[in-house]
């Protein structure tokens, strides 16, 4: 029985992504104990994380490029911060309302370290707290680094190629005489811009701390995301994307005429992607590592973020698969009529991603199978002494 009990709690750890240590022997060898097991637990996204900050340090080294791995550490603390202030103070006020104890306190206290098991989750989540944003620092870090490593040189050929893959003609152009008028083109401005922000934020937030089964799944292939997608596909198929394809492609530039009308909508209206687009070609032209430069195209990393944001919830109520797919169709029209991307960038990233959510899924299945026929060595930890 404690052997199928180890293996129970070890098959449990490789979806979580925390491995239940032994039982040690008084309570500061039991927390080390519990540390080296959310370690062990976590130690595929640990590795992949440690590793990207040491290869966007090595190439900015190599090309003399500035690097940092700071860029967004007080944002970050300071936005958890603020969600967790507004979690605890939603959850005081339900339990308050809802139970009305006469010690109510107290009541809240047992609810969160007991029902709701904070200790455990704030655990759990120490490896993704702690390296997310030094890996969205590195990231922005490669991103500026692009150019350097591989010129922009695919835009001619990726947009050749879009306008054959829509029969002829440029996607941009398809959509115009749908969504070519002034306000929906500000609605679409709007919705492509910080709502995503705050919706990547939330998944980041949700899935650090959370204790579902997929949190593992999501973090990996969330971190392979901009691993894989967003710089090393980035470098090799590196490209400015059309809001930038005059600045690197010598004739023509079949799209001014995008622009054209996109500024002539920003005399009218606070356009947030062509402030976003002056703001990273300045950056791109001063070599200027700050918050969220760096140019690249394929492939579409908002698309990337959404289609992820659909995976994730799509096992939820109906209701947020009818969310999360709307909004993924808004980014992608968004990508393609603020001259964010070709169309062809946003294929791309849904493909990208769900060929990394399948094989990060058929990973941690195979690690489920191989710890649950290891033999139990010793008696597991009881993980809900943590709550107590």
């Amino acid at each position: 029985m404690m052997a199928m009990g180890e293996n129970q709690s070890r098959v449990k750890a490789a979806a979580t992504g925390v491995s239940a240590p032994p039982r040690a022997v008084g309570s500061g060898q039991q927390a080390v104990q519990l540390l080296l097991g959310v370690l062990r637990g976590q130690s595929w996204f640990i590795v992949l994380a440690l590793s990207y900050m040491l290869l966007g340090y090595v190439l900015s080294r190599l090309y003399d490029h500035p690097f940092s791995l700071l860029l967004y550490s007080r944002f970050h603390v300071a936005v958890y911060l603020a969600l967790i202030v507004t979690f605890l103070v939603a959850r005081t006020a339900r339990i308050i309302f809802k139970h009305r104890p006469e010690r109510p306190l107290t009541f809240v206290w047992n609810d969160l370290m007991g029902r709701y098991r904070v200790p455990k989750r704030i655990l759990y989540g120490l490896p993704a707290l702690l390296l997310l944003p030094l890996a969205h620092s590195a990231h922005t870090s490669l991103k500026l680094l692009i150019p350097v490593i591989s010129p922009f040189a695919w835009d001619e050929a990726l947009a050749k190629f879009d306008t054959a893959v829509h029969g002829g003609t440029a996607p941009w152009e398809l959509l115009q005489p749908v969504i070519g008028t002034p306000w929906i083109t500000h609605w679409i401005d709007y919705l492509y811009g910080p709502p995503w922000f705050w919706m990547m934020i939330f998944m980041q937030f949700w899935f650090t701390f959370t204790l579902d089964s997929q949190r593992h799944r999501f973090l990996v292939t969330y971190f392979l995301c901009w691993l894989l997608l967003g710089s090393v596909l980035a470098t090799l198929l590196s490209s400015g994307g059309p809001v930038y394809y005059g600045q690197f492609i010598e004739g023509p530039d079949p799209f001014v005429p995008l622009f054209s009308y996109l500024d002539s909508v920003a005399d009218s209206h606070r356009m947030l992607a062509r402030l976003s687009q002056d703001y990273l070609w300045q950056a791109h032209i001063e070599r200027n590592l700050s918050l969220g430069v760096g140019i690249s195209a394929m492939p579409g990393m908002h698309i990337s973020v959404g289609f992820l944001f659909v995976l994730v919830t799509w096992r939820l109520h109906w209701l947020f698969r009818v969310v999360s797919v709307s909004y993924l169709i808004i980014l992608q029209i968004g990508s393609v009529h603020l001259g964010w991307h070709y169309a062809i960038d946003g294929y791309a990233s849904i493909v990208g991603i769900y060929a990394i959510w399948w094989a990060v899924g058929r990973a941690l299945e195979w690690r489920e199978r191989r710890l649950a026929v290891r033999p139990a060595q010793s008696e597991p930890v009881d993980e809900d002494s943590l709550a107590r």
